[in-house]
């Protein structure tokens, strides 16, 4: 190699260099830059939702972080927020604030649109404004369903609570686990999370999760604003990747049509540990063993037994969870993604004789659940009563010709009814003797007595676990 031929060589490896680390440079500035866009990209979708839980006893307003997720304003707030323990008729009031840096919350009408099992989340929509004057413009954060790997950084943008304006703020983080439980989640290190419900982003911008939600419920919005931020807001480590709820933002409830769920009737079920999986020569393999059968159930119609072991779905391994103990909650929610009206397969393994065969069922709607059902309060003796769903049926190992009654919710605390001993859950059969199995028979009943007998005892007769109870309730004087 000639001597003029080693200078050229150099300087194109010196070339080469100097581009190198101008693209380097150039990317660590892209890199410096992206946090801020993520922040000023993600600020304008971030709401608050507040709406009024009207209970029988007592009212309460209740505010939650909230997601803008399409431009007609409809929000999305984890299911949690709206637990099934409150009933959707008593959820009432919602509006939808959009902090400002100028002035107060922005407060926009807004109504429920409805729960959504499958993605565990819920949906609020705002309602038209009267005028183009009143109309927000609303900027939606659209979800991909993007797995990063270990090591990549994530970043997150929240809420303060009131006490900080509602403002939002910024944390970063790296990918450090993915878990496998009923809903997938993904492991962050480093500086964590922001408070629960926020979106989560990768280094291209793209929004790819939300920050897990777990109960108690929303403390973080309603904060002393003399707490440390920093011990409260970025503790959380786990966010559940958009995967896991796209099916609720591309098929969300509204109002009158809730989502449809299907179910199996299969119930109590148990992953099988290691040891016992092995006598069955389930090695390495995840099994789930049935420990009842709702009553005229699909699961129940395709002659599937209590205690029968589930080794496959579809004719493929039922999923591998980080336990045992989270193999039957997985299994419930895949069997949530379906529509109602599927026909699936399970694959069942006899306990007794170990023979396997592959059982054919037709999933269909849930039965009514007990947020929905209709209820019925007494504001003089104070105590309320609703209508039985299925599991209610369930719990209280009813037989097939024992008739329902009503199912008692709550009780006034120092009330009429709190002092007879009548207690939550308690169901009554018979009022003053008379049978009731529907509320409106309840309702009949207790009502035309009260007022013919205004000032004389009523006396319930209630099923306290399998064993009656006759309660007597002197009414106020």
């Amino acid at each position: 190699m000639s001597r003029r031929f080693l200078p050229t060589c150099f300087a194109a490896a010196l070339l080469s260099a100097a581009a190198l680390f101008s693209s380097v440079s150039n990317a660590a500035a892209a890199d410096a830059d992206a946090p801020q866009k993520i922040y000023d990209k993600a600020t304008p979708s971030l709401v608050v939702v507040k709406f009024t839980y009207a209970g029988e006893v007592e009212q309460a307003e209740w505010t939650v972080a909230g997601i803008v997720v399409n431009d007609q304003g409809l929000v999305m707030i984890p299911l949690a927020a709206v637990g099934e323990e409150y009933p959707d008729e008593q959820l009432k009031k919602f509006k939808i604030l959009v902090p400002r840096l100028d002035g107060d919350p922005t407060e926009v009408e807004a109504e429920f649109e409805g729960r959504d099992d499958r993605s565990n989340m819920a949906f609020v929509m705002a309602k038209p404004a009267a005028d183009d004057k009143e109309k927000h413009v609303w900027t939606p954060i659209h979800f991909q369903a993007v797995s990063p790997k270990i090591g990549e950084p994530i970043y997150s943008v929240g809420l303060l609570p009131k006490g900080g304006g509602y403002r939002t703020y910024f944390t970063s983080s790296v990918v450090s686990a993915d878990l496998r439980d009923a809903i997938k989640q993904t492991m962050v290190a480093g500086g964590g999370l922001c408070a629960q419900g926020s979106p989560v982003f990768d280094a291209d911008g793209d929004a790819i999760g939300i920050v897990t939600y777990q109960p108690p419920f929303l403390p973080y919005l309603e904060q002393d604003p003399k707490m440390s931020f920093v011990q409260t807001l970025t503790t959380n480590k786990l966010f559940t990747p958009a995967s896991e709820f796209l099916i609720g933002l591309n098929d969300p409830p509204t109002p009158g049509h809730p989502v449809p769920l299907a179910y199996a009737g299969v119930v109590d079920l148990s992953g099988l540990e290691q040891d016992i999986a092995e006598v069955f020569n389930l090695k390495d393999q995840p099994a789930i063993q049935v420990g009842g059968i709702l009553p005229g159930s699909p699961a129940e119609k395709a002659g599937i037994k209590k205690k029968d072991i589930i080794t496959k779905l579809n004719g493929q391994p039922l999923e591998r969870g980080d336990n045992s103990q989270v193999l039957p909650l997985i299994l419930h929610h895949r069997l949530l993604l379906f529509k109602p009206g599927t026909e699936i397969t399970l694959t069942i393994l006899d306990p007794k004789t170990k023979s396997i065969r592959d059982v054919k069922l037709t999933l269909e709607p849930q039965p009514k659940r007990a947020n929905v059902a209709k209820r019925y309060w007494s504001e003089d003796i104070g105590f309320g009563v609703r209508e039985m769903v299925m599991l209610d049926r369930y719990a209280r190992k009813l037989k097939a010709d024992d008739k329902d009654g009503v199912v008692v919710t709550m009780l006034k605390p120092n009330s009429a009814a709190a002092s007879a001993t009548l207690q939550p859950e308690d169901m009554i059969t018979m009022v003053n003797g008379q049978p009731v199995t529907t509320l409106d028979e309840f309702k009949k009943a207790y009502e035309d007595f009260r007022k013919s007998h205004e000032h004389e005892a009523i006396v319930l007769l209630a099923k306290r676990e399998g064993h009656d109870q006759t309660i007597r309730i002197e009414p106020p004087q």
